[in-house]
């Protein structure tokens, strides 16, 4: 059934951007959104959570079957559309939607920068080094840490709002970024710095979730106590 699935992936038509397939927003929506959302917006859409719950496993399970090559094409068209309709002009953070990048409301979540940053160097894991898209993945994965980087808090954190001072640190985006950091910087894609901003993000982590009677804290939210 996996091998099956991942024909279809590479050879079915379904998945490619502006079609019905990996980047559209109808995915998420009950058929009462879709009709009164735009063609035009509806076919450009995207969810920063697509870079760990498609494209990632995607390219994961290729690598096992040994299609790496094969998924390494339409993944990296993938990874491209995502930047293109996510990315912030200003900050280099990524959005969690087309709509919150078309919008650009004041302060942007953790999630679309966590997710991608997450699962970009997992896709690189098992992306050909000597592909020709491969060192393009590696800029944008260095491009959007070094933009995350600017909004790591002194202590190490990430806050719910990523550029927004003022927010409490959401421990579901510090524990991300900072696993990301520390296995991209293991693989050489980052530099030296990253390994330990990686490791305040564990410090943080300690503390705030294991520290007393404290089990845990999400994206924003106060600690929970036994």
């Amino acid at each position: 059934m996996v091998r099956q699935l991942v024909d279809a992936v590479i050879d079915g038509p379904d998945f490619r951007p502006g079609e019905q397939g990996f980047l559209q927003t109808q995915d998420f929506m009950v058929p009462e959104t879709y009709a009164v959302m735009s063609e035009e917006l509806v076919g450009a859409g995207t969810y920063g959570c697509l870079m760990v719950t498609r494209y990632m496993p995607a390219m994961l399970t290729a690598k096992a079957l040994g299609r790496e090559r094969e998924m390494a094409d339409l993944v990296a068209m993938c990874v491209r559309e995502q930047r293109r309709h996510l990315c912030d002009p200003e900050t280099g953070l990524f959005y969690q939607s087309i709509m919150g990048y078309q919008q650009q409301p004041k302060g942007i979540p953790g999630h679309g920068t966590a997710w991608t940053l997450y699962a970009l160097e997992l896709i690189l894991e098992a992306f050909p080094t000597d592909h020709q898209a491969h060192w393009d993945l590696v800029r944008i994965l260095q491009e959007l840490a070094d933009a995350t980087a600017k909004v790591q808090t002194e202590e190490g954190a990430f806050l719910a709002l990523l550029d927004i001072p003022a927010m409490p640190v959401s421990t579901l985006y510090t524990g991300m970024i900072g696993c990301a950091f520390l296995r991209a910087a293991r693989m050489g894609y980052l530099r030296d710095e990253f390994r330990q901003r990686g490791l305040q993000t564990w410090a943080v982590l300690q503390h705030k979730v294991f520290r007393c009677t404290q089990i845990g804290e999400g994206a924003g939210m106060p600690p929970m106590s036994e």
